[in-house]
C-alpha cells in the first residue's frame, strides 16, 4: 500500500481534484504529487520534488 491510503488520508471532497481516467493513470505511474498550490488550486510534483510544467 502507498501513497493516501497508506497515510490514512482523510476523505474530503473540497480538498480533491478531479481527473479523467488517463492523468489519474499517469498520476500513479509516474508517482506525482498533488498538494494545494500556495496562490490556490493544485500543484503536481514529480516523486522528487520538481514541479511539473504545465502544458498549453
Amino acid at each position: 500500500m502507498d501513497g493516501w491510503a497508506a497515510r490514512h488520508g482523510e476523505t474530503d471532497v473540497n480538498r480533491g481534484v478531479l481527473l479523467c481516467w488517463h492523468h489519474h493513470d499517469v498520476v500513479h505511474r509516474r508517482q506525482v504529487q498533488i498538494g494545494p498550490s500556495p496562490g490556490g488550486g493544485f500543484e503536481f510534483r514529480t516523486r522528487h520534488g520538481t514541479p511539473v510544467a504545465r502544458s498549453a
